[in-house]
Formats: C-alpha cells, structure tokens, sequence
C-alpha cells in the first residue's frame, strides 16, 4: 500500500518516477555520509529493493522527508529488532529520557551505550540492578538484549544494533556522538512528557543532602529550558542557577 503511496506522491511532486527516485538516493547520500560510488548503480539497486517491499528504515525516511509524509507502517520488524514508529508508550518516552541523560550513540551510528556510576562501591551494585531494569524494558519494547560490564566505578549497559540507533536519532533528534550541549525533549514524546523528564532525573539528577533539593544538572540550555517550562505548567517549585558551563535546577518538595 505504501508502495503505491509513493510512486503516486512521487509523479505528483517530480512529474516523473524516475526522475523523483534519483532524487532520493542523492538525498540519502547526504543524509547517511554515504558516499556512493555511483549514484545511478545506487539507484538501480534501491529501486530493485523497493520493488520488492525491502528497503530499510533509512531510505523510507528520507523518502518521507522529501514528500513531506510518514510512510512508516505500525510496525518494522528487521532480523529480531521489532519498531514500531507510530506507537510512542510511556516505556519508550522514558527510555528516550534515560539516553538523554546517561546514554550515548556512537558515531558509528551502530552502538548504544548507557552508563551508571558510583563513587560508593557499595552502591556501584545499585546501578548494575538499574541497568538490567533497562535491558529488561528494551527487550520488552524492541525484543533486543544489551551486555552490561563494570569499568572501575561505573556499569555500562552495550547494545549493538545500527537501525535501533537509527531509530532513536532519526524520532527523538538524539546525536551520533557529542550531545551534551544539544539534547532537548522531542515533539514526538509530548502524549508522554512526563515519563521523558522522569527518566532524565533518574540519570542527570541527584539529590543535595545540603540543601535537601533534587537536582537536574545539563550542559543543553534547550533542555533546561524545557525542563523548566515543564516545572511551570505543572506548578513545581524550583530554581536555576548556573555551574561549571552547566545549568542546574533545583526542585523542592
């Protein structure tokens, strides 16, 4: 169905199927870093996926873009990944918090990582039970398993999986590598806001036993900002206040 969706929307906007599908695989050229070797030879071999229902989560992207229109089903189902982009539930809201928070995607745009640390060896157990609660709602939501291993006082959660990481950078506009001054609440999450900043605080938060406030500490102006509008609408007491190129708000009961 989606198939005859495109290649009508494909003549209504280039005139010409050809024409409009070359234009696609130039733009996924840019849009993965993908420098092929010939861009026609590239084009044969997409339009022969295409044919077949078989082309990937990436190229229906930018095919969305350029048409200005979701063409992704309820749900994609690729080797044991299962997604399913138009069903955003309070899981997935709050794992994309957790990522924003303590999680990163590598350049490579292959591999997941999430890390949780303490300075207290005693408590260093406390983020292995967290990171495993992680794997267990990631298995739930995506029938996918990570690894987790210790590096000195920190537990790293692994997940080596290119179209998840696709996923979360193309839906929730996380990164491939440096994101800290960048990360902010996507648009996408905003039926389930509140489980987003609840797992932001369960990794960028902490408690100050001085002045028995929970803090919420990010290098990302935007997501400050958004965490405190957040504050507003549901009438949270709080204050920011700048530290070491940081913003901090300190929220009390």
């Amino acid at each position: 169905q989606n198939k005859d969706i495109i290649i009508r929307l494909i003549k209504e906007k280039y005139g010409n199927f050809n024409k409009g599908f070359l234009k696609f695989v130039k733009n996924l050229e840019i849009y993965s870093k993908i420098k092929f070797a010939s861009i026609y030879k590239a084009k044969y071999r997409y339009l022969q996926l295409f044919n077949k229902n078989k082309v990937n989560i990436v190229f229906l992207r930018v095919v969305g873009l350029c048409l200005n229109k979701n063409l992704f089903e309820d749900e994609i189902v690729i080797n044991n990944l299962v997604l399913s982009p138009k069903k955003i539930n309070r899981n997935i809201s709050y794992l994309i918090g957790v990522i924003n928070g303590d999680g990163h995607l590598r350049k490579s745009e292959t591999l997941l990582e999430i890390t949780d640390g303490q300075s207290d060896n005693e408590k260093l157990k406390f983020s292995k039970d967290y990171l495993e609660i992680i794997n267990r709602v990631i298995k739930k939501e995506f029938n996918l398993s990570g690894k987790l291993f210790r590096t000195g006082n920190e537990w790293r959660y692994h997940l080596t999986n290119k179209w998840l990481c696709r996923y979360v950078n193309h839906f929730f506009e996380i990164p491939f590598g440096r994101k800290s001054e960048v990360i902010h609440f996507s648009n996408n999450l905003k039926k389930y806001e509140g489980e987003f900043w609840r797992g932001v605080m369960d990794t960028d938060g902490f408690v100050d036993e001085k002045t028995k406030s929970i803090k919420v500490k990010s290098k990302s102006i935007k997501l400050i900002n958004q965490f405190e509008n957040f504050c507003l609408r549901r009438e949270i007491s709080f204050y920011s206040q700048e530290e070491k190129k940081a913003r901090v708000v300190n929220l009390f009961s």
